[in-house]
């Protein structure tokens, strides 16, 4: 879309314009399209930080359907009374970018699509989403992790994974019980093992922090196999 001065590669921008008013299987031409609208928005760029890829997504996504007021949904149980908010938005922000690559790899031919990238190295990963707590129960959210392929001599297509998550509940949901957390919290990890190259098999690990006070925390262990025929 326009030059970008990090890389030879071109930036995309991305424009949605769409009826939320009807089901993805009708084609929204029988509706009053100009009701309700929904917009996005998303920009990426790719980044050569230090000599190395990566890149950056910014977007934003705004819906003027009327939505129900959460600081209302206490009186709304009892009276049955109900407010609504006009549009609720969503604004988030991705970025990945390798820290290191293993000596003699083609950098310049390298995409800033996470799958075109076939480097053996590490990276880091990120995501900052937030949406207008009035409506919507998960007001931010946050993500931070680490990333690579092939660390390991001779295990140069396996990947792995690990990253902690962390979120704030809307005041207007957690000041109903005292036993709603404000905030919520989670962490996953995962190697990503090439048995053969139609053949990988994942051990993946979880643990998730529950927004409720008297909910225990719970561990998961997970295991999966991919066929590529």
């Amino acid at each position: 879309f326009t030059p970008n001065p990090f890389m030879h590669r071109p930036a995309t921008l991305n424009f949605v314009f769409a009826d939320p008013q009807v089901d993805p299987s009708d084609t929204g031409l029988n509706s009053n399209f100009f009701d309700e609208q929904y917009y996005a928005l998303e920009w990426r760029f790719p980044t050569r930080l230090f000599g190395l890829p990566g890149s950056q997504n910014v977007s934003y996504n705004y819906n003027t359907k009327e939505f129900l007021r959460l600081d209302d949904l206490t009186k709304s149980f009892i009276t049955r009374e109900k407010s609504s908010s006009s549009g609720a938005g969503v604004f988030a922000y991705n970025f990945h970018q390798y820290v290191y690559v293993e000596p003699g790899q083609d950098l310049a031919s390298v995409g800033y699509d996470a799958d075109q990238e076939r480097l053996q190295g590490v990276g880091v990963f990120g995501r900052v989403g937030y949406s207008n707590a009035d409506v919507n129960p998960f007001e931010w959210t946050f993500a931070l992790g680490l990333a690579g392929r092939g660390i390991i001599p001779t295990r140069d297509d396996d990947t792995f994974g690990v990253a902690p998550y962390y979120g704030r509940i809307s005041r207007n949901v957690s000041d109903i019980s005292d036993s709603l957390n404000k905030n919520y919290w989670g962490f996953e990890a995962y190697y990503n093992v090439a048995v053969t190259p139609w053949l990988h098999f994942t051990p993946d690990f979880q643990v998730t922090e529950p927004i409720l006070d008297n909910v225990d925390t719970a561990y998961t262990l997970g295991f999966r196999a991919k066929l590529d025929l």
